[in-house]
C-alpha cells in the first residue's frame, strides 16, 4: 500500500506541523510506504528531508500540463491507492489525479475546522472525497449538517508534539501573564479579550499582569485604539508574528476566546505542551477537546464577565500557591500523552488500510 500525501499550503503553522509529524510517523513504520508532494523549497519539503521522508517537491503551479502528467506518473510507478490531502489547496489537483488513475485510487482529505471561510469550501472539497478525516467528533457533526455523508467521516485526533516545545519559565516577578496567540480579526475574539481587561482593571485586590497579543491582522489598529479608549493599553503588550515556542514559555495562562472555532484548538494543544492552563470559549470545536476544570477552563462565547471573573481567579492563583493551575496543567499533559505521534500514523492507517481495500475489491469487480 503507498500512500501520497498532499500539501502546498504552508501558511498554517500547525497544519503544516500535522503533516509533517504524519510523514514521519508513516515513514518510520513498517505497514506502508509514503510519499510526501509539497510545494519545492518549503517548510515541509526541508524537514522532510531532514529525517529522510520521501517528498516529490513540486515548483510553480501544480495545474501546469506538464506538472500534471509528473504527478500522474508518480502514481501509476508507485501504485498508489491512496491520494491523502492535508491542505484544500491540493483538493482540485487530487481530484484530477483520482480520474486519471482510471478508478485505481481513492481519496482521503483532512478536515481541521468549520468555521469562518472555511465553512465556504465544503461543498468544493468535502463532498468529492472518498473519507474525511476530521479533528474530532464534533467537526464530522458539522460537516454532516452540510451535506457530507456520515459514513465518509471519521474523527481523529490531531498529534501534540511535545518536544517541539520548551516548558514555561517561572520569571519570579510576581506578575500574571496572559497570551493570546491568534491572527488580529474579530473571529479571533480579541475584543472579548479587551473588554474583559477592561473589567479586570476595576477589580481590587488584582495581583499585577498583562495580557499579550501574538499575531497581525486587520483589527491591529482598531484594537490598539480601544485599547486606548478603554485605558488597558497599559496592561497590553502587541507582540505581532511570533514563533509560538519563543512566546508561550514565559506567559502564565492561555486565552482562547474565539469567535467561530479557527485557531484556539491549536493554541490549546501548545499551552498543553508548555505547560499552561488554558482558557477557551465554550465553542463545540473546544468542548471537544477541553474538559472544564480538568484540562482547562471553558467560559460561554463572548462573554467577557466570565472572562474577567476566570482571569481574576488564575491571577490570584498565579501569584499565591498555584494550585488550580498545576491541576490544568496536569491535566493538559496528560492529553499529550494521549495524542501522540504515533497514535496519529496509526489511526491514519487504519483508514488507509480501508480505502485501499476498497479499491482492490472495485478493481477486482470489474475483471482488472
Amino acid at each position: 500500500m503507498h500512500i501520497l500525501l498532499f500539501h502546498f499550503d504552508e501558511s498554517c503553522p500547525a497544519s503544516v506541523r500535522q503533516t509533517f509529524l504524519l510523514a514521519r510517523e508513516l515513514s518510520a513504520g513498517t505497514a506502508g510506504d509514503v510519499t510526501l508532494v509539497c510545494t519545492a523549497g518549503g517548510f515541509l519539503e526541508r524537514e522532510a528531508r531532514s529525517v529522510d521522508v520521501p517528498v516529490l517537491p513540486v515548483g510553480g503551479l501544480t495545474g501546469k500540463p506538464l506538472t500534471l502528467m509528473r504527478l500522474v506518473r508518480a502514481v501509476r510507478s508507485r501504485e498508489a491507492s491512496v491520494l491523502h490531502c492535508c491542505d484544500t489547496a491540493s483538493a482540485a489537483l487530487v481530484r484530477q489525479l483520482k480520474r486519471l488513475s482510471g478508478g485505481r485510487c481513492r481519496t482521503v482529505q483532512t478536515w481541521r475546522v468549520v468555521g469562518g471561510d472555511a465553512a465556504r469550501h465544503v461543498e468544493r472539497v468535502c463532498r468529492h472525497a472518498d473519507a474525511v478525516l476530521c479533528h474530532g467528533e464534533m467537526v464530522c457533526d458539522r460537516l454532516e449538517r452540510h451535506g457530507v455523508p456520515r459514513s465518509r467521516l471519521f474523527a481523529v485526533s490531531p498529534a501534540v508534539d511535545a518536544g517541539h516545545y520548551a516548558p514555561r519559565r517561572p520569571r519570579g516577578d510576581g506578575r500574571c501573564v496572559f497570551v493570546v496567540d491568534a491572527p488580529l480579526a474579530a473571529s479571533s475574539g480579541h475584543g472579548i479579550v479587551l473588554a474583559a481587561m477592561r473589567l479586570l482593571a476595576t477589580m481590587p485586590g488584582l495581583p499585577e499582569w498583562e495580557v499579550r497579543l501574538v499575531g497581525d491582522g486587520p483589527d491591529f489598529a482598531s484594537l490598539l485604539a480601544t485599547a486606548r479608549q478603554t485605558g488597558v493599553d497599559t496592561h497590553l503588550a502587541m507582540l505581532g508574528t511570533q514563533d509560538e515556542r519563543r512566546i508561550l514559555p514565559d506567559a502564565d495562562v492561555l486565552l482562547a476566546p474565539s469567535l467561530d472555532g479557527e485557531h484556539g484548538a491549536d493554541a490549546i494543544r501548545a499551552a498543553w505542551c508548555v505547560g499552561l492552563p488554558a482558557v477557551a470559549s465554550s465553542l463545540d470545536v473546544h468542548t471537544g477537546m477541553v474538559r472544564h476544570d480538568e484540562t482547562g477552563l471553558l467560559v460561554p462565547v463572548g462573554d467577557a464577565d466570565a472572562l474577567a471573573a476566570v482571569m481574576a481567579r488564575l491571577a490570584r492563583d498565579v501569584a499565591g500557591d498555584g494550585a488550580m493551575a498545576a491541576g490544568l496543567v496536569a491535566g493538559g499533559r496528560a492529553e499529550v500523552l494521549r495524542r501522540t505521534p504515533e497514535r496519529l500514523a496509526a489511526a491514519h492507517l487504519d483508514i488507509y488500510r480501508e480505502q485501499a481495500g476498497a479499491v482492490r475489491r472495485s478493481l477486482q469487480s470489474a475483471g482488472v
